[in-house]
């Protein structure tokens, strides 16, 4: 009678561990499907001209232009997203606004970026584009420069310009004619900025005849004499520069021909070549 009973009731434990052990598996598949659909739910899109966002809730939004990914930001919480949000928003609308119509007047050689302060700053000739959080740029762990190197070539390719390829593509209607002249002041940068990567894609070499101009097209062929002797070198325009006191910035190796090294400036007259 008592061996009934005890198999009676070990059956009955063995059934309650089964609907347990079912309630759990239940619960857990539940708690699993809602994240997925969290995730699923992530991903929405908005289209602004010619630049797609990609928006993943709560984490990043990624910048296409032309089905081209161009950069990644990315939040840290729910406060920070929003920021990012609204900034992809502008960075978008820039990038619409100055090459996302056949009327433009600029072409992709005239983009730069520059670090300045806690930005990024996209500057489109002389004009400031826009500007991204440096902490809220995707891979925190390149350097500055590696970041706006990858961003600048991202964003002329998905433009359709090589910066690897040794021509330009005209958009709109901004040209130089072989007329083009230009005064100021010049200044020259050297081995301190050896081996970086220049805005054409390059490796800078101090002392390569090269040189950096705000907004005339990279490859570029100009001579620069100096006003003060009437030494002239003939360079090639392979860099962006920030700064608007200056002209032009030469390479060490082109400010040693024109006599320039000591004094650190000098006014020079800029002749475009080709």
């Amino acid at each position: 009678m008592k061996e009934g009973e005890n198999l009676a009731r070990g059956g009955k434990f063995m059934k309650l561990k089964g609907l347990f052990y079912l309630i759990f598996m239940l619960i857990l598949f539940n708690l699993l499907f809602s994240i997925f659909c969290m995730n699923c739910k992530a991903s929405e899109t908005k289209t602004i001209g010619i630049v797609k966002e990609n928006i993943i809730p709560s984490k990043e939004v990624q910048i296409f232009v032309n089905n081209y990914k161009v950069l990644t930001l990315v939040s840290f919480d729910n406060e920070s997203f929003e920021r990012i949000k609204k900034e992809a928003d502008i960075v978008s609308s820039a990038i619409n606004q100055y090459f996302g119509s056949s009327k433009g007047s600029y072409d992709p050689s005239d983009i730069r970026f520059v670090t300045e302060d806690k930005y990024f700053c996209c500057y489109v000739g002389d004009d400031l584009a826009f500007k991204i959080d440096r902490s809220q740029a995707f891979l925190q762990s390149l350097a500055d420069s590696d970041i706006t190197n990858m961003w600048l070539t991202n964003l002329q390719r998905s433009l359709g310009y090589n910066p690897d390829e040794n021509h330009k593509i005209l958009y709109g209607h901004k040209y130089y004619s072989k007329e083009f002249i230009q005064e100021g002041i010049a200044s020259w940068y050297g081995t301190n900025l050896a081996g970086r990567y220049m805005s054409n894609g390059e490796i800078f070499d101090p002392y390569d005849l090269t040189a950096a101009h705000r907004w005339l097209p990279l490859g570029s062929i100009v001579l620069v004499t100096n006003e003060n002797n009437g030494k002239s070198v003939i360079v090639t325009i392979t860099d962006r520069m920030g700064s608007t006191s200056r002209v032009i910035d030469l390479s060490e190796g082109a400010a040693e021909k024109i006599g320039m090294i000591s004094s650190g400036l000098a006014p020079v007259k800029i002749e475009l070549l080709k």
